[in-house]
């Protein structure tokens, strides 16, 4: 689970990076494609739907952290023979 955790680590930080700065986002990781980044940057809209998306799934990451970590309490509460909430005969 910790590779799991360092991914959704590493994902979070790229998404908080593009809706934040999205044009040194796209120098760091796009311009070098380019003979001429500069002649070939995008528009403001480009950079605002990075923003969008970054903060779209932003909010997913941080969503699917939040369920795995979730997941992974009452797989252990299941194990250990604790009550689960919302399973039925382990309440």
């Amino acid at each position: 689970m910790g590779f799991v955790y360092l991914m959704l680590m590493t994902l979070c930080g790229l998404m908080l990076w593009m809706l934040i700065s999205p044009g040194s986002f796209w120098r760091k990781t796009a311009a070098w494609q380019y003979k001429n980044p500069e002649a070939n940057e995008p528009s403001d809209a480009a950079y605002t739907t990075m923003r969008v998306f970054g903060g779209i799934f932003l909010v997913v990451f941080i969503g699917l952290w939040i369920h795995i970590a979730s997941s992974v309490d009452r797989l252990g509460a299941r194990s250990a023979g604790q009550a689960v909430p919302g399973v039925p005969g382990r309440e």
